[in-house]
């Protein structure tokens, strides 16, 4: 037999297609029309599954914490390192550490003279030598806390050129101590003028104890501020600042109390020369701040 003669009976291949897919003669053309592609899927999944359950989804619907605090800022583009933060931070750790290790005696006694006036008697009379190395922290704390305080709010400090941060945080210093410099040095040199250099010794033990308390108290706030989350740095950098200015207080009236029961002079002219040596700069300062 000829390959040629051979017929093919065969029926051509041809594509088998499900019923669902042509269209439904009976439905009426608007409701074939208004046929989404979602509905048509959900609906040859149903013929085919158990019926699907539709929830919110999570990408619409969703809880979330608002702030009305938080607000869009710029990333900051300068490359500054800010290293020298932590490494402040561990050198008055580790001088107040080694403060409380090698002079721990002394350093409770400096403490509890804060709080009691016969323990301040007592060191006042004593042969407590480390008063001034122990205030000291207080003085580079205070500064880091201006620092940050001035990053936080973007205080603008435009000299026409970009400052590296740790010159700003060395200008502060310097200025932190030059301030507590001329307060002392006008309390004693108008004490010593009107004979009272033993009130001027007491009231300055007084600023350099409570000046130690305040670095204890600042240390930790003061860590936790700078290096804390931004969405609760404004609330560490409050807690700190306040805190200060209720240790400030505390630090006035203890003086004025020393001051009144061991002098001898008028009370109204005693009263009136520490408002101005402590009060004033203070309400210059929120003057400044505050009072535009």
């Amino acid at each position: 037999m000829n390959q040629d003669s051979i017929t093919n009976n065969l029926k051509s291949d041809s594509l088998y297609l499900p019923l669902y897919v042509f269209k439904d003669t009976t439905a009426s053309a608007d409701s074939v029309s208004d046929l989404m592609f979602d509905d048509y899927v959900i609906k040859i999944l149903n013929d085919s599954f158990p019926t699907l359950n539709v929830k919110p989804s999570l990408l619409k619907e969703k809880t979330y914490i608002h702030n009305r605090d938080m607000v869009l800022k710029p990333i900051n583009k300068s490359n500054q390192s800010m290293d020298w933060m932590f490494l402040a931070v561990v050198l008055i750790f580790v001088h107040i550490a080694i403060l409380f290790k090698f002079f721990r005696y002394r350093s409770w006694e400096i403490i509890r003279g804060c709080f009691s006036v016969k323990s301040f008697e007592v060191l006042s009379k004593s042969s407590n030598n480390i008063i001034l190395p122990a205030a000291l922290p207080f003085f580079p704390l205070i500064a880091l806390l201006a620092y940050f305080a001035i990053e936080y709010f973007e205080v603008p400090l435009n000299l026409g050129y970009d400052i590296p941060s740790i010159y700003i945080y060395l200008a502060l210093l310097l200025g932190v101590v030059v301030v507590f410099g001329v307060k002392f040095f006008s309390i004693h040199f108008l004490c010593s003028l009107f004979r009272g250099k033993n009130i001027s010794r007491l009231y300055l033990i007084n600023q350099l104890t409570f000046f130690f308390l305040e670095a204890l108290t600042l240390l930790f706030p003061i860590i936790f501020a700078i290096f804390s989350p931004s969405h609760i740095q404004y609330h560490s950098l409050i807690l700190s600042v306040g805190l200060f200015g209720i240790l400030s207080l505390f630090r006035v009236i203890r003086g004025l109390y020393l001051v009144f029961n061991f002098s001898k002079f008028s009370r109204v002219y005693l009263f009136c020369y520490l408002c101005i040596v402590e009060f004033l700069p203070l309400l210059f300062i929120v003057k400044v701040l505050f009072l535009k």
